[in-house]
């Protein structure tokens, strides 16, 4: 999944919902903190549960202090929602989810196939050494990822000016 993904997806997401938009903007760069990895040659580290639940940790630690119940209930909840999104964008790819406990990575394939005009789920798992993940720098966004991108500015552009039109 190209970069820009991990982070508007998980953002459109959280803002249709209506999740507070200082908390969704601040926490923002939890959406590829997973893929900073690539440029420390660690990606195998940064993509496991593992790295998931201690940066969780690490924001309730810090948080524990200033915030309280359900403020910090709602921290967590953005942050978890980024990082497990990135993971579950990056499903076709191969990951080290139980890194550091296990070197094993597995890719993880979900497909709906039309069988004699039914739809059919096909899932599949793969599993090999760290050999299989990319390490170093990747796309940040793909030809396909351009236009898809082109499309959600072009939805969110319309819902723009047809909210402006039914304000006046």
């Amino acid at each position: 999944m190209d970069a820009i993904f991990h982070v508007m997806v998980p953002l459109l997401f959280l803002l249709l919902v209506g999740t507070n938009k200082k908390r969704v903007l601040a926490l923002l760069p939890l959406g590829i903190l997973p893929d900073l990895g690539r440029f420390f040659y660690i990606r195998k580290g940064l993509h496991s549960f593992f790295f998931v639940f201690l940066v969780l940790m690490v924001i309730y630690l810090l948080n524990h202090a200033t915030r309280k119940g359900r403020e910090m209930k709602s921290v967590i909840a953005i942050a978890a929602f980024y990082l497990f999104s990135h993971l579950l964008l990056d499903l076709g790819a191969y990951m080290a989810l139980f890194y550091p406990f296990s070197d094993t990575t597995y890719a993880l394939q979900a497909r709906i196939v039309l069988v004699d005009l039914f739809p059919r789920l096909v899932l599949g798992v793969s599993s090999g050494g760290l050999g299989e993940l990319e390490q170093g720098i990747g796309g940040i966004l793909s030809e396909p990822g351009l236009g898809i991108l082109l499309m959600v500015v072009m939805v969110v552009a319309y819902f723009k000016i047809k909210r402006k039109e039914a304000s006046k």
